[in-house]
């Protein structure tokens, strides 16, 4: 994806996009750095409850294609 094409698309819910060869959700986005966030599977974090906390993985607009 450019940067032109990230700048014109709107982002909602349960879009996904193809990553170093895997489809996956696209959780967040940071428009100002154009930087897409992918939750990562396999790590995992804890508060101080004990309650689970999604561990995001931030890559460059470039890097990915929208499905």
């Amino acid at each position: 994806m450019t940067i032109e094409e990230f700048d014109k698309t709107s982002f909602k819910a349960e879009m996904k996009a193809m990553y170093k060869g895997e489809i996956r959700e696209i959780v967040t986005v940071d428009f100002e750095e154009k930087l897409i966030g992918f939750e990562d599977p396999t790590e995992e974090l804890f508060d101080e409850e004990g309650e689970s906390i999604a561990v995001i993985n931030w890559v460059r607009c470039e890097n990915c294609e929208l499905i």
